[in-house]
């Protein structure tokens, strides 16, 4: 398992590198925007996204998102993905994709003392682990996108997240 998860950084590294490289040689799209992160039919946390095309069929992305338990702060996780992205249509567009991910996990108790409640973090886990999933873009305008995610991170015990959000090209 080690030598996989070293295997999975290495390959995240090196298309990370590709992306850095290819920006400083050619002007590529690029985009950001803003997402909500579903998980059991709720909003688990809120998330922002920063895309680079590569060329009109790969991107990569990298996300952080910001998760709530009851909205207390729980854990938080950062995500670098590549996307090979098809044309259904010209607004439609899905994606395969694959990528790393790193999440720090706050543990804690709830404590009650009379008449009020508070919290007490017992310690904080991280984690690395792989992301694999599937997306779609629809197209609103020719500057913004409509973007929703389905994803699976191997470092979280949960096992799927649905993620969606507006993207805004430029």
């Amino acid at each position: 398992m080690k030598d996989l998860c070293k295997n999975l950084i290495v390959i995240v590294l090196s298309l990370t590198t590709v992306s850095f490289a290819a920006n400083a040689q050619e002007s590529g799209d690029k985009a950001a925007g803003a997402n909500f992160v579903i998980s059991d039919l709720k909003i688990k946390g809120v998330g922002a996204k920063y895309f680079y095309y590569i060329n009109k069929s790969f991107r990569m992305e990298s996300s952080f998102n910001y998760m709530f338990n009851d909205f207390i702060p729980h854990k938080w996780d950062l995500h670098f993905n590549g996307q090979i992205l098809i044309s259904i249509t010209d607004r439609f567009k899905i994606y395969p994709l694959a990528g790393l991910g790193f999440v720090r996990k706050n543990n804690y108790v709830y404590h009650e003392e009379e008449e009020f409640y508070y919290t007490e973090v017992l310690n904080s886990t991280t984690a690395w682990g792989s992301n694999l999933g599937a997306g779609i873009d629809y197209r609103i305008t020719d500057k913004l996108i409509l973007n929703l995610e389905l994803y699976q991170k191997g470092s979280d015990q949960a096992s799927y997240f649905f993620s969606t959000g507006i993207i805004h090209k430029f």
